[in-house]
């Protein structure tokens, strides 16, 4: 069970809450009166007493709110499609370590494909995993056809290669940046013109000697990029 709600809108003392907290409210057999913390992925945590829970809506009195201002800093990670089990997967960690941007974009070589259609099923996992860790922001997405879509100046390129210096030597360089982005290809690898261009604008980053599945290649160079950028 999550360890909030999400709230879909506030109208003076009253939060409503998403249509979907209504089967979560009912298995934790809540009850007119309780207290429970909301989420609107906005950096508030509401405080509320609940008051009405059907199915048309739930409605609950709003006691407090807490705004949670973020750093000026900004982690983006830039990953190529692969199989939903592994993007999920992806975007739900993405949210507990607190990533601020999610790029994704069909690369030559992924095994599956990505669309704009699926936009509402990965905000979906996101406000689930926001709600499981209290992350009260989600990170913003964009999905992307093809590289020729992708914007790369400005920030703080790096490319998860094998040839690459290890991810260590960078911690001075994240820890100094204000905009990191992290680029991770698929499975097969990226196609020669996809890493000729990224790596016109990246530095070469190795995760070391093993070879890792895309999420936890994800996992491992986001929380150490969050480590050096001192958000643990």
């Amino acid at each position: 069970m999550p360890n909030a709600f999400w709230i879909d809108s506030v109208e003076k003392d009253r939060v409503y809450l998403s249509p979907s907290e209504v089967n979560h409210l009912k298995v934790l057999r809540a009850r007119i009166g309780e207290l429970f913390t909301g989420l609107d992925g906005k950096g508030n945590f509401y405080r509320f007493q609940l008051e009405k829970l059907s199915k048309r809506e739930t409605i609950g009195k709003l006691l407090s709110v807490e705004h949670v201002s973020r750093d000026m800093k900004k982690l983006t990670i830039l990953v190529a499609a692969t199989k939903w089990p592994r993007l999920r997967l992806v975007v739900e960690k993405a949210v507990e370590l607190g990533i601020d941007r999610i790029e994704l974009f069909n690369s030559k070589h992924s095994i599956a494909k990505v669309s704009k259609d699926k936009l509402e099923k990965f905000h979906s996992v996101m406000r689930e995993a926001s709600k499981q860790c209290l992350n009260p922001y989600l990170p913003e997405l964009q999905i992307m056809g093809s590289v020729d879509q992708i914007a790369l100046s400005g920030s703080t390129n790096l490319l998860l290669d094998f040839s690459g210096k290890s991810l260590q030597s960078f911690g001075d360089k994240i820890a100094t940046s204000r905009n990191v982005r992290i680029l991770v290809g698929p499975e097969g690898g990226f196609s020669k013109d996809e890493l000729e261009k990224f790596q016109h604008f990246s530095s070469a980053v190795s995760l070391g000697k093993r070879i890792l599945r895309v999420e936890t290649a994800v996992i491992v160079s986001a929380f150490f990029a969050s480590l050096q950028m001192g958000r643990f």
